[in-house]
């Protein structure tokens, strides 16, 4: 019996996807990936392509590198979903944050019930979390509590 690098890599006769990933692509900083990201996403949703990016190439990053460039579209849709929320607010009575009020002793409970009732599009908002009866003011410490 052969193993997988007698074969060349190959499993069953597949190349591994990792064959085609480039460590090169992967090593990239935050800032060039962030800046590829946003040229692909404006060319994809403009229908257009006439620059290179890498985002086109998915298979050139390895999982890694594909969980940093999710988590710049997760904090670039809560961004918008943000200045969305403060600019209704102008003209109604929007919270730009998802306000989350729950009871230490059901402290589960109150954050399912709470955040099940919510519309997903407010899921995207900055979180503030109020204990109920506490007078702290969430500036992170709170919420970092609550997680």
């Amino acid at each position: 019996m052969h193993d997988s690098e007698s074969l060349g890599g190959k499993v069953w006769g597949l190349v591994r996807p990792s064959a085609f990933n480039n460590p090169t692509v992967c090593e990239l900083p935050d800032a060039v990936l962030q800046h590829d990201y946003r040229l692909w996403r404006q060319q994809h949703f403009a229908m257009r392509t006439k620059t290179f990016t890498l985002c086109a190439y998915p298979f050139l990053m390895d999982a890694a590198t594909k969980r940093r460039v999710l988590s710049f579209e997760a904090a670039m849709q809560m961004q918008m979903q943000m200045q969305s929320a403060m600019a209704r607010s102008l003209f109604s009575r929007e919270i730009p944050y998802l306000v989350i009020e729950v009871g230490r002793e059901h402290l589960l409970r109150d954050s399912i019930n709470v955040l099940a009732s919510q519309h997903p599009t407010f899921l995207k908002k900055p979180l503030r979390v109020v204990f109920r009866g506490e007078e702290a003011i969430d500036a992170g410490g709170v919420t970092k509590e609550w997680f």
